[in-house]
Formats: C-alpha cells, structure tokens, sequence
C-alpha cells in the first residue's frame, strides 16, 4: 500500500476513533441518568417510614385547641436506621439532576424552617448522612449511603444494560 492509501487509513481509524468514543460516551450518559433516577426513588422509599408523631399547636383562645403549627416525632429513630417521616420535606426535597452528559448527582435539599441563628434554616439531609455539626446525634441516620449500598448491583446492570442498548442501536 502506498503512503497516500496509509493516510487516508489513518484518518479513516481515527474518524471511527472518535466516533465510538462520542457513542460510549452518549450511551453511557443516558445509562447514568437511568441509574441516578432510580436511586432517587429508592432513597424516597428509604425515607418513607412514617414516625408516630404529635401536633404542636398554636396558642388558643379560651377552652378551644390552637391551630396546629407543625409535627413533632413521639419517639426517636433506631440509631443506624434511617430518618422517620414526620412532615415529609426530607422525602419529597429528594432530586436528582444530570450535570454534564457523564456526570449526574442525587442529593436532598431540604431545610428546616429559619429560626437560631439560621438565616436559611439547618440543613438537617447533610446532619443525618454525615454528621457534620456541633449537635448531637448527626451521622446516625444515614440514607443515602445504605441506599447506594444495597442498590449497588441494580445500578451497574442498568448502566451496563442502557450502554449495551444504546451500542447496538447505531
């Protein structure tokens, strides 16, 4: 083969070079986006145990109960299990979002209504996964770290299975 047939090769190979890395690279992103949404729903069902709870209310006028101004858990979560629902923000603050076609989080965002010296209120997702305050008690509820654990296989089959998928389509 002559030097000019060897370029063209060449050029031909690293043409095809690029193409399958763009391909792997796109089937692997909608295999992570598959794999980010379904934890997600896992950590919601984490967080979807109901504690016994109890109405704080207002103050009344006379005889009569005020208005309820919010819930309080009657009894404590296990330590090491998950956080109980009591009001539902912590479950429902669960998202997940893609940020760049290979790179996608799950988080909560929830926070407690501002009050103590907390302007945006206490980042309470962040206390019970890591424990990363001055309070007693953070770290001991974890839920999402135990979800990712348990999910673990489930999430490398659809990520596989969404790449596998999206290869033999083009």
């Amino acid at each position: 083969m002559n030097s000019r047939g060897q370029q063209h090769n060449h050029k031909a190979a690293l043409k095809l070079k690029t193409r399958i890395a763009a391909q792997l690279k796109r089937a692997a992103g909608k295999g992570l986006e598959a794999a980010i949404r379904f934890l997600a729903a896992r950590i919601k069902e984490t967080l979807n145990v109901p504690a016994p709870r109890a109405a704080i209310r207002g103050p009344a006028a006379g005889k009569k109960l005020g208005p309820i101004i919010g819930y309080r858990a009657t009894t404590r979560a296990i330590p090491g299990a998950p956080p109980r629902k009591v009001t539902g923000r912590l479950q429902q603050s669960t998202t997940h979002k893609m940020l760049t076609p290979t790179i996608g989080i799950v988080g909560n965002y929830a926070r407690s209504d501002p009050g103590q010296g907390k302007v945006a209120g206490f980042n309470y997702p962040r206390w019970h996964e890591l424990g990363k305050t001055d309070s007693w008690g953070g770290g001991e509820h974890q839920f999402i770290k135990p979800t990712v654990d348990k999910y673990r296989k489930e999430l490398e089959t659809i990520t596989r299975i969404a790449v596998r998928t999206e290869l033999r389509v083009r």
